[in-house]
């Protein structure tokens, strides 16, 4: 048998595993289509054999057209029709014959668009020529031993003919099989699919008795069950976040997974069909059908499903953390469906978007690192370790770092700060170490349902609530303190404390209520009201005025003498004071010419006609303007200042129920119109300055007021 072929770009596969590209022949087929063989035969080899219009016998061997081949059943027809009708192929191209059986439409077309377009023909060899197989050799050919269909096995040994002599004895004379005779003996006992060729020309050249298997079929090659694949990365990712010039240790690149609206936080991965095996019979043999499932299944709060580039995908709806919820697992899972949610594994059920991420064993090094991320709230199930940045905070356990938040802090526990927590305090910066036990919110409020210990609680939009704090400072719009308050500095709008007050330092710009002033040991209790004493800086600005407005006046009456020299104003309007004021209308049109609605007909049209003059009046313009900004901005700052000076005191409110120890009460007057929350950083320090009696820095000004040594006192006294 010829093992090479002559076109030798034809796609050789392996001899043991055929590509299988194409549907099963099975024996019902070619029992069916045997019959139409008379149909396709045209050219007649022999008197008993015809070759059908797709088979060209040519001087050099037998070749198959693979233009007019049309499908691989009827090649199968025309093999078993060869084999059946007692020939066989010389040279079998096993190869390729097995190609064009179980991979036809890939074999079809490489021949097409590889061999025709260097050869000029889709015609390729199968075998040197068609042979009538001798009826006394094929009793040379044992039978086969099948095993499940999937494997071949054949006995070899020393062949023999019988001979009949003249005397009429029976003779046996020793044979040698033939490859190509093989292949047809064994096809017609339905071996037709993975022949190992080699193995048999080895058996059949070694010429001794031998078990070999001869056959081999294909088991089908598994599908791919469909899947979920995470896009979105759940877990932590430990490298350092570049967050400055200065390198952080303590912040990861990822603490956990966050998602934008329309992110995909899941796709779906199709099923994907096996391909076909096949028994040594060239029967098909059809791989398990692969499992799906409905990805609308997984859908949960905050998510939707969308085709995204061709996939179904689970898509976030909103920004928020990527949650999944599972169960834990009882048998053998897919392992596309398992996750490891802390210690366990669970199967995945749902997958949601929540608007805040829960750490439910707190923010620390090991399940967080630092947080920093104002866009998004987080929700810590037990203490704060490392220092957060966040949207939202929800805190179940207590706060032994720095907390900032935009919409508000809620503690479940206590906050534990340092004596760094301190913000005004110039000399804890010379001592260095890092502060501890700060909680700030730019907008929200403060809820701290434990205590507060060397704290910083600062919420200037909203309220702090907390029912004890010891050694802490909280600057608020509202205080609300129900138990006690011990060693403390208030800097808020309004305080109302229910319990006790013990050595603390107060200051509202609006309303202070205690329930009692008392002592523990030799402490006492400072009340201040802040107010303001705008005097000075709105009779200074006055003064400034004034000399603006004058030296503005000048300007205008020395535009008017130039006007008055080179064009004739001074006889149209005599009067030099009226004169003075309608160059100032001319100049503010100039200024502003698409304002003059309201303006005065013949002043505009003075404008319209004065307008080349005032183009070479000799003034500083940008000077001028200038005056007249300084002017609107003194006008604009007296008229604030009037109404803050007028209103300072209308809201200052003292109440205190129950005086028990020395309790002072002042008034602290700001000489700067801002409010007391408005305060800068600078303004804060000289005021806790003042407040721990320090100093008294010469923006302020303190008014004592008289407090009994018991009972009670309210300022106004009317109330």
């Amino acid at each position: 048998m010829n093992q090479e072929t002559d076109n030798q770009n034809i796609p050789i596969f392996s001899e043991e595993k055929i590509v299988t590209s194409v549907d099963a022949i099975s024996n019902s087929t070619v029992e069916s289509t045997n019959n139409q063989v008379k149909n396709i035969l045209s050219e007649e080899i022999s008197e008993d054999l015809r070759l059908p219009s797709f088979v060209v016998q040519k001087e050099n061997g037998i070749f198959v057209n693979i233009e007019n081949l049309v499908n691989r059943e009827i090649f199968f027809t025309f093999l078993n029709y060869i084999f059946e009708n007692g020939h066989y192929f010389r040279d079998t191209n096993y190869t390729l014959i097995s190609n064009l059986l179980y991979s036809f439409e890939k074999t079809k077309k490489f021949v097409l668009e590889n061999i025709k377009n260097t050869s000029g023909s889709a015609e390729i060899k199968i075998a040197s020529s068609i042979e009538k197989f001798d009826e006394k050799r094929i009793g040379l050919y044992r039978e086969v031993k099948v095993t499940e269909e999937m494997s071949a096995e054949y006995s070899f040994g020393p062949a023999f003919l019988e001979e009949v002599g003249e005397n009429g004895k029976i003779t046996e004379i020793p044979a040698k099989i033939d490859i190509d005779e093989f292949i047809a003996a064994i096809w017609n006992q339905k071996i037709r699919f993975g022949l190992k060729i080699k193995d048999i020309q080895k058996a059949i050249d070694e010429d001794k008795a031998a078990r070999v298997i001869v056959a081999e079929g294909m088991e089908p090659t598994p599908g791919t069950d469909a899947s979920l694949e995470e896009v979105v990365f759940f877990g932590q990712k430990l490298g350092i976040k570049n967050t400055g010039p200065r390198v952080d240790l303590q912040v990861y690149e990822q603490n956990c997974a966050q998602v934008n609206e329309g992110d995909v936080i899941y796709k779906k991965i199709p099923r994907k069909d096996g391909e076909n095996g096949w028994s040594v019979h060239g029967d098909q043999v059809d791989p398990e059908v692969p499992k799906d499932f409905s990805i609308e299944s997984y859908v949960g709060i905050g998510v939707e499903v969308k085709m995204i580039n061709g996939a179904s995908s689970l898509v976030a709806i909103y920004d928020g953390f990527p949650l999944r919820e599972g169960d834990v697992i009882n048998g053998n899972e897919d392992e596309w469906s398992t996750f490891v949610d802390g210690k366990k594994t669970k199967r995945l059920r749902k997958i949601h978007v929540n608007k805040e991420q829960v750490f439910a064993d707190g923010i620390n090094m090991k399940e967080s690192g630092k947080i920093i991320d104002s866009q998004r709230a987080y929700n810590s199930g037990s203490d704060v370790l490392c220092n957060t940045e966040a949207k939202k905070m929800t805190i179940d356990g207590n706060v032994v770092a720095n907390v900032h938040s935009l919409e508000g802090v809620f503690v479940g526990g206590n906050v534990i700060g340092n004596s760094r927590s301190n913000p005004f305090c110039i000399k804890n910066e010379k001592f260095g170490g890092e502060p501890q036990g700060r909680v700030v919110t730019a907008d929200g409020d403060i809820t701290v349902e434990g205590h507060a210990h060397s704290a910083y609680l600062e919420a200037k939009k909203g309220i702090v609530r907390i029912p004890r704090i010891t050694n802490s400072i909280i600057v608020a719009k509202r205080v609300e303190i129900t138990q006690s308050v011990f060693n403390c500095i208030i800097i808020a709008d309004e305080i109302v404390i229910t319990g006790k007050v013990i050595d603390c330092k107060m200051i509202s710009s609006g309303k202070i209520s205690i329930e009692e002033s008392t002592e523990k040991g030799s402490f006492e209790n400072t009340f201040s009201l802040f107010s303001l004493d705008l005097t000075k800086s709105i009779e200074m600005k006055k003064k400034l005025l004034e000399e603006e407005e004058k030296t503005l006046i000048g300007k205008q009456e020395k535009i008017d003498d130039d006007l008055v020299k080179i064009s004739k104003m001074s006889t149209i309007i005599p009067d030099r004071e009226r004169r003075v004021g309608i160059t100032k209308s001319l100049i503010e049109i100039g200024e502003n010419p698409e304002q003059t609605e309201g303006k005065d007909e013949k002043v505009l049209a003075l404008f319209k006609a004065m307008k080349p003059f005032l183009a070479k009046v000799n003034v500083d313009w940008k000077k001028y303007k200038k005056i007249q900004s300084s002017i609107k901005i003194l006008t604009e700052e007296i008229e604030a200042e009037t109404i803050a000076h007028e209103a300072a005191e209308k809201d200052l409110h003292l109440e205190i129920k129950k005086i028990e120890c020395p309790t002072y009460v002042q008034q602290i007057k700001f000489t700067e119109n801002r409010k007391l929350l408005d305060f800068t950083n600078n303004q804060m320090e000289d005021l806790y300055t003042l407040l721990m009696g320090l100093d008294i820095p010469p923006v302020f000004k303190v008014e004592k007021m008289d407090v009994p040594f018991t009972g009670q006192f309210y300022w106004p006294e009317s109330n």
